[in-house]
């Protein structure tokens, strides 16, 4: 069934280490495939918002695939919702910056494939991307409860230089930082698909 498959996972290219790009659309898959000569996979929900079945089936590709949801308001909903998904099951993925309205296969369209594979080559890790929204958009302590949230499904390398800076940014003391980061920290590693789905 739909839920169960990712359109354009090729494993000849994945066994020899293609990083996978989860985009919205076959067209964008095609694109980030073809643009990249085996490089990136693109790959795509068929039809339907990412499930965790498939999340679950990426995680085994990569820990670290690239999220490249279109540059819009429902692609960036898509792009979280893959965070949470895709996080749960021991990965970080990363996401990239493209300019307002496009996706991969726009930018393939009218710029060409050197300027889609310095797309990809800039991407940075999507829960830094989300916290950093958080933390630019929401009211001190919510934003570093929010963030730290976020921070808590990333890998525990990240976790201290990332809860320092959202407490300096929202002013909340080290003391109280810490002991929000072992709240969340406990709670997702206690039940990841359930603090997961409390954020989606």
């Amino acid at each position: 069934h739909k839920g169960a498959q990712l359109h354009g996972a090729i494993p000849e290219l994945l066994d020899v280490g293609a990083v996978p790009v989860l985009v919205e659309g076959p067209f964008d898959a095609l694109a980030v495939t073809l643009a990249s000569q085996g490089r990136y996979v693109g790959v795509a929900p068929l039809g339907t918002a990412l499930t965790d079945e498939q999340a679950r089936q990426l995680a085994t590709l990569s820990t670290r695939p690239i999220v490249a949801t279109d540059a819009d308001l429902p692609g960036r909903v898509a792009a979280e919702r893959a965070f949470w998904l895709l996080t749960q099951h021991g990965t970080d993925p990363l996401t990239i910056a493209l300019p307002n309205g496009t996706d991969p296969a726009s930018i393939l369209h009218a710029h060409g494939p050197d300027a889609l594979i310095e797309v990809l080559e800039n991407a940075r890790p999507l829960g830094r991307v989300l916290s950093d929204e958080r933390l630019t958009n929401l009211p001190a302590r919510a934003a570093f409860e929010a963030a730290t949230r976020v921070i808590a499904a990333r890998p525990p390398s990240t976790w201290a230089i990332s809860t320092t800076e959202a407490a300096n940014r929202t002013g909340i003391d080290s003391q109280s930082a810490t002991k929000h980061l072992h709240v969340a920290v406990t709670a997702w590693n206690q039940n990841p698909a359930r603090a997961a789905e409390q954020q989606l």
